[in-house]
C-alpha cells in the first residue's frame, strides 16, 4: 500500500482522526501523520491558515525554509478556522487546491492568489457514511453530541434527561464507533462540527448548538461548511435560547440527500492521489 503524508492535528478531535480512516479505508493509501510544514496532503480540518505565514520572526523563517524544502502540498477539503485567520501569503511554494471546505474559504484563497478557482467544495468528513460496514438499525430518537472540549458541561446531561429514548455520544471514542452510534439515531443535536457532518453524511436531521466559547475559532468553520451548500449556518445558542424540540430540528433541517450526494461525488472525483484499486470506487459502483 502506497503511503501519503497527511497533515492533521494530533488531538482527540473527531474531524482530525477521520483523516486516517478516510484516506486508508476509502482511498487505499497508508496515512502517515505529518505537520503542516512537511505534509503532502491536507484534508479534513480547519488548518488552512497554518499554511500561511504567522508567528514571530524565527517561526516565519522556519516556514520559509519549509516552503523551499517541502514545496508540494495539496488541499482537499480543508478550511480556515477564523474570520481573521492569518491573512498573509502561503509559504508552501507549490500549494495546490483540489477542493476546499466551503465558499468562504474559497473566496479567501482566491483573494490571496489573485484569481478564481474552479474547484469543488465540501468537508471530506461527509464521506463517513462509506465507513459503515453494514446496515445500522435505528435505536434512539436523538443523539446528543458534545465537542471534546465540552464533555463535562451539565447541559448535555440535561438534554439526555429531557428527551425520551436519547443517547449521549462521546466523540473521544474510535471514529467507527461514533459513526455507528450516530447512525442509530433519528436526529442529532451537536456542538461538534463533525458530529453534524457525520449526521449529514447519513442523511440524519441535525442542529448545531452553541454551549461555550471553549472551541477554537469564532464560528467561521461552521459558516464555511454550510456555505458549500449555499446555506446560512443554522444554530441554537443555549446561552440565550431553549433546548430545541425534535420537531423543530426536523422542520429546520435544510440539507437534502441530493445536496449531500453531490458533494460526496465531487470530493471523491477531486481526490488528488489516484489509486485504481481505491475501495471507494468499488463502493460507489455497487
Amino acid at each position: 500500500m502506497k503511503s501519503l503524508k497527511v497533515y492533521y492535528a494530533d488531538v482527540p478531535n473527531m474531524g482530525d482522526i477521520l483523516n486516517k480512516l478516510i484516506v486508508e479505508n476509502l482511498f487505499g493509501f497508508n496515512a502517515i501523520r505529518r505537520t503542516y510544514l512537511t505534509g503532502e496532503l491536507s484534508a479534513i480540518g480547519s488548518g488552512l491558515g497554518q499554511f500561511t505565514y504567522h508567528g514571530d520572526f524565527i517561526f516565519r523563517l522556519i516556514q520559509k525554509v519549509s516552503g523551499i524544502m517541502f514545496p508540494n502540498v495539496t488541499i482537499w477539503g480543508t478550511g480556515f478556522i477564523c474570520y481573521k485567520d492569518h491573512d498573509t501569503d502561503f509559504y508552501r511554494k507549490n500549494i495546490k487546491f483540489a477542493a476546499v471546505r466551503g465558499e468562504l474559504s474559497k473566496q479567501r484563497i482566491e483573494k490571496k492568489l489573485g484569481h478564481k478557482l474552479n474547484i469543488p467544495m465540501g468537508d471530506a468528513g461527509i464521506l463517513s457514511s462509506y465507513l459503515l460496514k453494514e446496515k445500522v438499525d435505528k435505536k434512539y430518537k436523538v443523539g446528543i453530541i458534545a465537542h471534546f472540549k465540552e464533555q463535562e458541561e451539565p447541559v448535555f446531561k440535561k438534554m439526555v434527561d429531557t428527551f425520551d429514548n436519547s443517547t449521549f455520544i462521546d466523540v473521544r471514542q474510535q471514529p467507527d464507533v461514533v459513526i455507528k452510534q450516530i447512525a442509530e439515531c433519528e436526529c442529532i443535536i451537536s456542538s461538534s462540527l463533525h458530529g453534524l457532518i457525520i449526521a449529514d453524511s447519513l442523511y440524519i436531521p441535525n442542529v448545531h448548538i452553541v454551549v461555550t466559547d471553549n472551541l477554537m475559532g469564532d464560528g467561521f468553520k461552521f459558516d464555511d461548511y454550510y456555505s458549500a451548500y449555499g446555506l446560512k449556518h443554522p444554530y441554537i445558542d443555549l446561552n440565550k435560547d431553549s433546548i430545541p424540540t425534535l420537531d423543530w430540528v426536523r422542520a429546520n433541517y435544510k440539507l437534502t440527500p441530493q445536496m449531500v450526494d453531490k458533494v460526496k461525488m465531487d470530493l471523491i472525483k477531486a481526490f488528488p492521489f489516484k489509486n485504481e484499486k481505491s475501495p471507494i470506487l468499488a463502493m460507489i459502483k455497487e
